[in-house]
């Protein structure tokens, strides 16, 4: 059961581990810390992922600024409030969107693709987490 964001982070850890990636939890970026950075090493893609259990406009404002540092950014959300969001200000800034219940976790879709990270806070995000980029 999602009591937590520990818990919502968890499952989320548990879902990307699941499928190849390799990830650290609360990864300093500048003065904020990632709840969830995804790697996945055949690509050499970065997923920068920020969980709330509510509030998920707060959670859009930190998403936003992770766009310098990662290839793809989601906000991930409890299914219970997945009805509050407004899902076109998310498309519309290329943030993606994952829903979580107690046990599946699903991407309500896609994140677009950041076309101007910064490469070397890019490349700090990577080494701060022990991936091999």
């Amino acid at each position: 059961m999602i009591r937590s964001e520990k818990d919502l982070v968890d499952l989320l850890d548990e879902s990307f581990r699941m499928h190849g990636f390799v990830t650290a939890r609360e990864v300093k970026m500048l003065s904020k810390f990632i709840d969830l950075v995804a790697y996945n090493p055949v690509d050499d893609g970065v997923i920068a992922i920020e969980a709330k259990l509510s509030g998920w406009r707060r959670a859009f404002q930190q998403a936003m600024t992770y766009r310098i540092c990662a290839d793809d950014v989601y906000i991930a959300i409890p299914a219970g409030i997945s009805h509050r969001v407004d899902m076109e200000l998310l498309k519309r800034y290329g943030i993606g969107l994952i829903i979580a219940s107690d046990d599946h976790v699903y991407t309500r879709f896609e994140a677009e693709r950041t076309k101007n990270s910064h490469a070397r806070l890019k490349d700090e995000i990577i080494a701060e987490c022990g991936m091999v980029g």
